[in-house]
């Protein structure tokens, strides 16, 4: 057994939290809100992988009109380790770039992919089974991902499923597949079934094996990154990620690498874990009062029950509903049923359709 390597990370904080509006907004996006603690979510995520990567060995992958929020949440990590997309292309060109700029920096090295908006409050556990992926990932040369044991038929993630235990480490199996967000039937099957876990979006790997991957299975975007690389770090490196990502495919690192890919390994963690996805995060993370609601804010309520209740600004009351989400912010207030929450992104679509409501996004 090797020692255990050091270890870097890239986190991507350039989501744009849409199924969190009206709170979250184009220019101040979930991550960057104290939505479930005393800490904006980057800062807490940078804070939880802080005792096992310090900042200098740590990027942050973001939206360039949030570079500056980066830097004012995060102004322990150098200017240089914040890197900027000019354009959102999904997962995988951003996780791509990401390893590149890890790579220039340190030939091969371990590389731990964390999304900003999570939430974890067991970070001693979550310490440990990252250095557990680490080792995983360097002496065995896989594309190491993290699955979260359900416990409840969920729709709102995606699944992995489990295969044949890895030997030598404890906890850590074959990769046997991976399901979209299923329907609530499917859930609840795969919840039954015993080997499905929650596919958590956290992965580890050397920056050689996940360009080795994207070699394989998405060989245009690697020519790109390699088209980048002599440029990294010096004062035409802006100009390259502007042409890379251009004509990067928009594409997941779920479905661009991680579904084809034939050294996956899976670590079934022993942390508490959510990806807060949506308004329906509130319901699992935070009390219920005696009629089954959760509020937050100043709220006054009668015969109201099964309710989502957040208020900014003023007062919202409500009488006689039921299993609804209610938000109000200082210029606006959502109402739906707490049944298509998930719908939240596709209204603040057909808003991005009204030149007159632009102010709102």
């Amino acid at each position: 057994m090797t020692k255990e390597p050091q270890l870097y990370a890239a986190v991507l904080a350039g989501g744009k939290g849409e199924r969190f509006w009206p709170l979250s907004r184009r220019s101040y996006p979930k991550q960057f809100l104290s939505v479930f603690g005393d800490k904006p979510m980057l800062e807490e995520t940078l804070a939880r992988i802080g005792k096992l990567v310090p900042p200098e060995r740590t990027l942050i992958l973001t939206g360039d009109h949030l570079v500056d929020l980066v830097k004012q949440t995060a102004p322990e990590v150098p200017v240089e380790n914040v890197l900027g997309e000019p354009v959102s292309k999904n997962t995988a060109p951003a996780i791509g770039l990401g390893a590149l700029a890890l790579d220039v920096k340190e030939p091969g090295c371990v590389m731990a992919v964390l999304p900003a908006d999570h939430i974890i409050s067991d970070s001693e556990s979550f310490l440990k089974d990252l250095r557990k992926a680490a080792k995983v990932a360097l002496e065995e040369h896989r594309l190491v991902t993290f699955g979260i044991r359900p416990t409840r038929p969920e729709t709102e993630f995606g699944y992995l499923r489990i295969g044949a235990p890895l030997a030598d480490f404890e906890g850590v199996f074959e990769s046997a597949g991976f399901r979209e967000k299923p329907n609530l039937k499917q859930a609840g099957q795969l919840l039954a079934a015993g080997d499905y876990l929650w596919n958590s979006g956290i992965f580890v790997w050397s920056t050689t094996a996940i360009l080795e991957a994207f070699e394989l299975h998405l060989p245009s975007l690697k020519r790109g990154l390699e088209e980048v690389r002599p440029l990294m770090g010096g004062a035409s490196q802006d100009e390259a990620v502007v042409d890379f990502y251009n004509s990067a495919q928009k594409i997941s690192i779920d479905y661009g690498v991680m579904e084809k890919a034939s050294n996956v390994a899976v670590v079934e963690a022993s942390f508490d874990w959510d990806d807060v996805g949506s308004w329906l995060a509130m319901e699992r993370l935070e009390e219920e009062d005696s009629m089954g609601n959760v509020v937050r804010g100043s709220t006054a309520s009668l015969n109201t029950q099964n309710s989502i209740v957040v208020c900014e600004e003023g007062l919202v009351a409500t009488l006689g509903v039921s299993d609804l989400l209610v938000v109000r912010t200082n210029d606006v207030t959502l109402v739906c049923r707490k049944d298509r929450v998930n719908e939240v992104g596709k209204l603040v679509e057909e808003i991005k359709n009204r030149e007159d409501l632009e102010e709102f996004l």
